[in-house]
């Protein structure tokens, strides 16, 4: 009995023992663990505030694209070629486009504002300007010849407030500020054209214009008495501040400033001419010149056949076009008169029919610049002519 007795008190010795020397690991695994959850607490809480932020993010860049693309697509209005007053007007008009579309994507439920920058200071929220070949934006040099904006949108302290954070407070931050930026641009320099099955007919119609006439005419000569309402569509009589050329043919007695091209197949004639006057020429047109109509590189020209007169079928076309705007070849150069005219083609002007006088000896046709946009225009450097753009888009 006693050794049995002596022997369960032992046993019961090594387990007070053995008990006592885990109850403190026990406690320190319980500390480790409480620890543990208190740090993924402020992780996830933090975590939070960093999806908030790039909500935020993501809605102001939302706001800076849609302002930057509506700015820029407002520069190519008509009324940038009347200079003056009506460069003055596109140019306000595109700030408060940016304005607008900016303030339509909400953040964090809330508009965001800008700060328009009439001035076109470097630190202003929108800026117009030039896109430079290295992909910065200029600010300085002509309305006429800005083809960029650059819109910042911004949550701050200084404008529309900082986001909020939430958890982070317990570290001491209540908010902080996201800027983002967005530049939208068109591309001008059109030296060809390339259409597709996507972009459907080029603007480009088989008219030829010569270019010491379309130089004058950028340089102030012409007449001005038609005008074009933008908001109708129509050509109207009366003055626009858009001087007008016009185009007559010529014989081997009386050299025009005209030419009719042929853009096509052998075999292509006044038919086809005239449904390429409607309606632009098509990529089957093009096939011939493998699916490109484009200046050479080298030498800054394209030679093209012609006539030198104009048909009443000619003329006729071109009055159902009458207010649409168009793309037409430049000419330098003619060699041979009548259907067996040579062109030498030197670039592309966008323009707008105005009037057509398309019976008797003095048909004619007048053309005032118009502001073309055409996503199968083809851009490079060099060439004559002017006022033919691709379509906006972000640049970065």
């Amino acid at each position: 009995m006693y050794n049995q007795s002596g022997a369960a008190a032992a046993a019961r010795g090594r387990a007070r023992s053995r008990l006592g020397r885990e109850m403190p690991r026990r406690g320190n695994v319980v500390l480790v663990a409480v620890s543990l959850v208190v740090v993924l607490c402020i992780v996830a809480a933090l975590a939070v505030d960093v999806g908030y932020v790039l909500v935020a993010r993501n809605q102001l860049q939302n706001a800076a694209d849609a302002a930057a693309l509506a700015a820029a697509d407002q520069l190519l209005d008509d009324r940038k070629l009347q200079g003056g007053g009506g460069l003055d007007d596109v140019l306000d008009e595109a700030r408060a486009a940016a304005d607008q579309y900016a303030g339509a994507n909400l953040v964090l439920q809330s508009p965001p504002t800008l700060d328009l920058n009439y001035d076109n200071d470097a630190d202003g929220d929108v800026q117009l300007g030039r896109l430079a070949e290295d992909g910065q934006l200029v600010l300085v040099g002509s309305g006429q010849h800005f083809n960029a904006v650059q819109v910042r949108a911004q949550r701050t302290q200084t404008r529309n407030g900082q986001v909020p954070l939430f958890f982070a407070r317990i570290l001491g931050f209540s908010g902080t500020d996201v800027v983002t930026t967005a530049t939208a641009a068109f591309s001008d320099g059109v030296v060809g054209f390339r259409p597709n099955a996507e972009t459907g007919h080029a603007t480009l119609i088989p008219f030829s214009i010569h270019q010491d006439d379309w130089l004058a005419l950028l340089a102030g000569s012409g007449l001005d008495d038609w005008s074009y309402d933008p908001d109708t569509r129509q050509v109207e009589s009366g003055a626009d501040d858009v001087r007008e050329l016009t185009l007559f043919p010529g014989d081997e007695y009386a050299p025009g400033n005209f030419g009719a091209l042929r853009i096509g197949p052998e075999g292509y004639g006044n038919s086809e001419l005239e449904t390429q006057i409607r309606q632009g020429v098509s990529p089957a047109d093009l096939a011939c010149y493998g699916g490109e109509l484009r200046l050479d590189p080298d030498t800054l020209t394209l030679t093209l056949t012609g006539d030198t007169g104009l048909t009443t079928g000619h003329a006729e076309a071109a009055q159902e076009i009458i207010g649409k705007p168009v793309s037409m070849p430049i000419h330098n150069q003619i060699v041979g008169v009548g259907v067996n005219a040579t062109y030498t083609i030197v670039g592309f002007a966008g323009v707008r029919i105005v009037a057509v006088n398309a019976t008797g000896s003095d048909k004619q046709i007048r053309i005032q610049p118009a502001i073309v946009v055409d996503d199968a225009a083809v851009t490079g450097s060099g060439g004559v002519g002017g006022h033919i753009y691709r379509p906006v888009r972000l640049v970065h």
